[in-house]
């Protein structure tokens, strides 16, 4: 398999269907991080200035929402900024 490639099992009686899912997530994968859209771990914990325990604490404990892509975690945009405005609502950082 191909580094990066993320395979969708659909069924054992269309593997060509597999591939071609794989190859449309990968290049919406693509597409997401070239366009910004797609943040790593890393990345939440340079926006936030927070490190990474504290960051995988969150994502862990489902208060981050992520996505699991292969063996990647990935936070888009949309889920950082609603972590935050949470955050913001409940007083737990001044607005």
């Amino acid at each position: 398999m191909a580094s990066g490639v993320t395979r969708v099992k659909l069924s054992e009686s269309y593997p060509e269907e597999e591939r071609v899912v794989g190859e449309a997530l990968k290049e919406a994968i693509d597409l997401a991080e070239r366009q910004g859209r797609l943040l790593t771990v890393a990345d939440v914990c340079k926006r936030l200035q927070m490190g990474r325990s504290k960051v995988w604490e969150w994502i862990a404990s489902g208060q981050l929402e992520s996505l699991k892509l292969g063996g990647a975690r990935r936070v888009t945009e949309e889920q950082l900024a609603s972590f935050i405005a949470r955050q913001v609502s409940a007083g737990k950082v001044p607005a």
